[in-house]
């Protein structure tokens, strides 16, 4: 089974150097310090479009436990959309 890192409930601009998604950043805290977190919203359309792009993925040959935040996946959309298509999240 495919695991990836849980969605935290709090914004974090860093990440643990291990794995790339265990503290995604929202964009608009890009660089700031550890500390400053905030609640990450439930972006439903936004999710939505991620798994539609993970299906693509998919269908091209891609596995989705590598699938990389880009510019129009935000990491935190990115890791949602993989939990709501069932892939295990964990800690």
């Amino acid at each position: 089974m495919m695991v990836a890192t849980e969605i935290m409930g709090w914004c974090d601009p860093w990440t643990d150097g291990v794995n790339y998604m265990a503290y995604p950043p929202c964009e608009q805290h890009l660089g700031v310090g550890y500390d400053e977190r905030h609640p990450i919203p439930n972006y439903s359309t936004e999710i939505e479009a991620a798994i539609e792009v993970i299906n693509k993925m998919n269908e091209d040959g891609y596995f989705i436990n590598q699938l990389r935040a880009t510019d129009d996946i935000p990491k935190h959309i990115a890791l949602a959309a993989l939990k709501a298509k069932g892939v295990e999240v964990e800690r």
